[in-house]
This record gives structure tokens, C-alpha cells and sequence, in this order.
């Protein structure tokens, strides 16, 4: 399972019904690697949404993960990310809670990377 998680160019990020962070796979590892900034606050399996709240100043509605793990669903939702250190990326983010016969058992996160999709499209529009 693991290979496949780390196979996978997505950011995924999943969390436990506590809100710990259980596993993220290697397109986050690659998206936090050298950032040492409060937008990219992951930094082990230990880290939990709370944590995430503290580090980041976000509010709990900010942080789909933790509305993923309230029940909510997000579809293809256009972020942009804006670290202290670092270029700007874009990407779009999904968002859902984890069932275990009826109940949250957790939830997982996915970004995919469109900054290149979005540096295009902008060019275009500029000329």
C-alpha cells in the first residue's frame, strides 16, 4: 500500500478520527521538503490537526482536513499556496471523510499541483 501512496504525484495526506496524521505520501513529503515555513507545518506522522491549527493561525474552517473529519466533501477545490519561503504554487484539493460502516473513521486530503496549468493560462491571457 505504501508503494502505491508514494507512487502517486498528488499530495494525500490522511488523518484518523482523532485528527492525527497517519499518513502522508512522498508528493507531500516533496511539497514540505524545503519549506521550514508555518504554510508547510507537516513534519512527521505525529503531527495532528491541532497542531496544524497552532502553527499555521488558521481557523478550523480553513483546514479541509479537519472538515473532511467533520463530514464534509470538497471537489476539485482551487487553492493557491503562499509560503514565507518559496516560489507561489497552485493546486486544486479534494477533501472527504473516511466511513467505517456508517462512522468517520477518519479523512484524507489530496492536492494535485497546477502551477504550470495556471503560469499558462495567465500568458495566454496576457497577450
Amino acid at each position: 500500500m505504501s508503494a502505491v501512496l508514494d507512487s502517486i504525484q498528488e499530495a494525500i495526506i490522511i488523518c484518523d478520527k482523532e485528527g492525527r496524521i497517519i499518513r502522508f505520501n512522498d508528493g507531500q513529503k516533496a511539497r514540505t521538503a524545503d519549506r521550514k515555513s508555518p504554510s508547510c507545518p507537516i513534519n512527521g506522522p505525529n503531527t495532528t490537526i491541532c497542531m496544524l491549527l497552532m502553527k499555521t493561525g488558521l481557523f478550523p474552517e480553513e483546514i479541509r482536513l479537519y472538515r473532511a473529519l467533520q463530514g464534509e466533501r470538497f471537489q476539485d477545490l482551487e487553492i493557491a499556496v503562499i509560503p514565507q519561503h518559496g516560489a507561489n504554487t497552485s493546486g486544486l484539493q479534494r477533501a472527504a471523510p473516511s466511513d467505517n460502516q456508517g462512522r468517520i473513521s477518519g479523512a484524507v486530503v489530496t492536492m494535485f499541483d497546477i502551477t504550470d496549468c495556471k503560469r499558462t493560462e495567465e500568458q495566454s491571457q496576457s497577450t
